[in-house]
């Protein structure tokens, strides 16, 4: 079974979290939300208390790292002091790295998006010597990004669709619209 490390923390936006990670465990995925701290619980943008796992090493055994946005969160993110660590290990395995919203930006101030097709959050493109489409959503290799909380199952499907394939895309893409 594939999994994915979603990375979370106080303020992330709780739609592009918890959307995520449903249509990902409808697909079959693994799904671990994994806070930078070594609390068991965090407050969302929007103050829903969410329950999740604290920061743990065993990130290398993950497929996929799945980066929700939210203002508060990813400046929280960006301060977590293994994040460039935990992002060169997905890279460097040729892992899929996932990212709305906010979420690219800890990719493109770090030089990851150097080159790179990427959309985001308008506002939060600028700097990052990548090509910005400003589309929903956008891949280039293992990198794909979203460009908002509006679009979050698009492009959690899409990450399904890199993950697992055409034929899994399809079924849980037909299963959320109602479509038998």
């Amino acid at each position: 079974m594939k999994k994915v490390l979603m990375l979370v923390t106080n303020g992330v936006e709780e739609i592009e979290a918890l959307s995520a990670r449903d249509v990902f465990i409808r697909a079959g995925l693994e799904v671990e939300m994994m806070n930078i701290t070594d609390e068991f619980e965090i407050l969302s943008s929007h103050q829903l208390l969410i329950k999740v796992v604290p920061f743990h090493k065993n990130y290398q055994s993950f497929d996929c790292l799945y980066i929700p946005g939210g203002k508060l969160g990813v400046t929280n993110l960006d301060n977590f002091i293994l994040l460039d660590e935990v992002i060169k290990h997905f890279l460097e395995h040729q892992k899929v790295i996932a990212s709305i919203c906010a979420g690219p930006s800890l990719l493109g101030k770090r030089g990851y998006l150097k080159g790179k097709k990427f959309t985001c959050y308008p506002g939060w493109e600028v700097g990052y010597q990548g090509n910005y489409t400003g589309k929903q959503t956008c891949i280039d290799g293992n990198i794909l990004t979203g460009r908002s909380m509006y679009f979050t199952n698009d492009f959690a499907l899409l990450v399904v669709k890199k993950l697992l394939g055409e034929e899994q895309f399809l079924k849980i893409k037909n299963q959320i619209q109602g479509i038998k």
